[in-house]
């Protein structure tokens, strides 16, 4: 697989605006009353403008406003009440967590739905975004075409409301939103069957840490029995997401999870699962108490 080039964000912004131009997106003219409000938070001018055409462009939502800076973007959130917040992790003034802190006290009802912008190495401030509760996270470069149809996902879910937010998560839907921000950075497509195949897989080798003697005894029922179908087709689901995510995901990730370049051999589902185990057992030996 070829190793994308990880663009300077000034690039970045640059690169995309010739993909959308090239794609010949006009913005929408359907005069739609109810379409999806969505705000854009992020130090990069460029990136924003950008964001700001491509949402426009789409016929089912538009952009209400850009932020600069921490303070702007709780300003505007207040003011908009956007059904959906792309927010940048790292922003002057107030980051990206005091952002989603601000959120949850200004008592809006519902709260809108967070995408948040993250990076390498920040998986500390991502687990915070997480619990605060951020909805979906996206690694820098990034796909406009997948961006926006997370936006439609998002928004499809059912609101929130204030309280419905909980200052403090179960351990289970910690290591849900672990296990979540693991798979989406190293790039396995959300909207297959492997996707949530793979992941509550995981999430059952964590819980039976230390009690599983085969994948294809322990896992594979236990998953199809969750989703109604069979372990046949469990295991090929599984091993159709990491081929994907061998083939054409984030190699940068996948040498750090792995420990091996991405050109590599990809492992079978159960090294796969066991690497990931491994590594989610290892984040919360080390984590602060």
């Amino acid at each position: 697989m070829a190793r994308p080039e990880t663009l300077p964000r000034q690039d970045f912004a640059e690169s995309e605006n010739r993909k959308v131009y090239a794609m010949g997106l006009p913005r929408s003219a359907t005069g739609a009353t109810n379409r999806l409000r969505v705000l854009v938070a992020d130090d990069n001018r460029d990136l924003c403008a950008l964001l700001d055409r491509a949402i426009n462009a789409q016929d089912d939502m538009e952009c209400v406003g850009a932020a600069y800076n921490g303070a702007e973007t709780v300003r505007l959130i207040r003011e908009h009440q956007p059904e959906v917040v792309i927010l940048d992790l790292v922003l002057p003034l107030l980051d990206g967590i005091a952002v989603l802190e601000a959120i949850r006290e200004s008592g809006l009802n519902p709260p809108p739905h967070v995408i948040m912008f993250t990076a390498f190495g920040r998986e500390d401030s991502a687990r915070r975004a997480a619990e605060l509760g951020a909805d979906y996270f996206i690694v820098k470069p990034f796909d406009l075409d997948t961006l926006t149809e997370r936006i439609r996902q998002i928004a499809r879910e059912k609101p929130r409301t204030a309280a419905a937010v909980p200052p403090n998560h179960s351990q289970e839907e910690d290591l849900e939103r672990q296990v979540t921000l693991i798979m989406q950075e190293i790039g396995i497509p959300a909207h297959i069957r492997g996707y949530a195949y793979l992941r509550h897989a995981i999430m059952v080798m964590v819980a039976k840490r230390g009690k599983i003697t085969t994948i294809s005894r322990d896992i594979y029922p236990a998953v199809a029995e969750r989703y109604g179908t069979t372990p046949n087709r469990v295991e090929r689901a599984i091993r159709h997401a990491i081929a994907l995510a061998w083939e054409r995901g984030n190699p940068e990730r996948v040498n750090w999870i792995f420990g091996r370049d991405a050109a590599a051999d990809r492992p079978s589902n159960a090294e796969f699962m066991a690497t990931v185990v491994d590594k989610l057992v290892l984040t919360q030996k080390t984590a602060p108490a």
